[in-house]
């Protein structure tokens, strides 16, 4: 093997053993096909568009909080309220109207007792007749109670309403805005129910007259006042009627001007009142309020 040192690198490998040279060969070749994989992998070939990277899932945006259920109270409006009522997209409707009442039943006391008041009541400055006394006496004798209950609340309504209101309506009036809310339909209902209630007609129509102690006044002088003088009584009665045009209580200061006597009175408290004179020269000419009102 001595003749074999002096050959080059070339020839060494040459005279090496078949099995040996093959063992190296494959392993040259697989080492060379490796490297050519990673090259071509870098190597786009021309023409061919490079594939897309899949996309990646955009993330889920976070879930809302819920919102704290707040505890059953009867402030709050949650389905654990028994009072909760759910929205179901309708507009909240208005309770019902309570129905009326049925109509007022008389007792023959009672109606006796509005009849004599009916009949008095030119002592107020009003007509008897104004309220139809032969009506009521013909209900009352014919014996049907429905017949007399609907004939005496009649009178009763148009005479409490005169009495507290006054028997010139509004529209009637001259210069005349102050309102007085002594009775409406609701306050007359129950001021008669309660009357019969108590059978005391004539003590419910007399809590309606003015208190003021100028009505009273005005009731004595048209009692002196002779029939035959009809033209002062009428200016005494429609005085007492301008009274029932005003509410029943003033207030605790008010100012009442006597303009044809020239005098002023005050008052500021129920206890406390005075009156002061003034000139006539003074004193201006204002429009009066002005209405008529039937004879007597």
């Amino acid at each position: 093997m001595a003749w074999k040192r002096g050959l080059s690198f070339e020839m060494n490998v040459l005279v090496q053993p078949p099995k040996v040279r093959a063992t190296r060969l494959m392993l040259f070749t697989a080492a060379v096909a490796l490297l050519a994989d990673s090259a071509a992998a870098q190597i786009r070939p021309m023409g061919i568009p490079p594939r897309a990277a899949p996309a990646k899932p955009a993330p889920a945006p976070p879930a809302p909080k819920a919102a704290p259920i707040p505890k059953a109270t009867p402030e709050a409006a949650v389905p654990g309220n028994p009072d909760y009522a759910a929205d179901d997209g309708q507009p909240a409707q208005a309770a019902p109207a309570p129905a009326p009442l049925p109509p007022a039943v008389w007792d023959l006391m009672s109606a006796q007792q509005l009849l004599t008041f009916i009949q008095g009541i030119g002592a107020e400055g009003l007509d008897p007749q104004d309220y139809d006394p032969q009506g009521l006496i013909a209900a009352i004798g014919s014996g049907n109670p429905l017949a007399m209950s609907a004939a005496a609340t009649e009178r009763f309504d148009l005479l409490s309403s005169d009495l507290a209101l006054g028997h010139v309506k509004k529209p009637a009036r001259t210069d005349w805005y102050l309102t007085d809310n002594d009775l409406n339909a609701e306050k007359q209902d129950a001021l008669l129910r309660s009357a019969l209630a108590a059978h005391d007609i004539r003590g419910a129509l007399e809590g309606l007259l003015p208190t003021h102690p100028q009505y009273a006044a005005l009731r004595t002088a048209l009692e002196k006042t002779p029939e035959s003088d009809t033209a002062k009584r009428d200016r005494i009665r429609l005085n007492m009627d301008r009274w029932r045009w005003l509410p029943r209580d003033l207030g605790q200061k008010y100012i009442i001007v006597n303009v044809p006597g020239f005098t002023r009175p005050w008052s500021k408290t129920a206890s406390t009142a005075g009156s002061r004179r003034r000139s006539p020269a003074s004193c201006r000419p204002r429009r009066r309020s002005s209405a008529r009102l039937p004879r007597a």
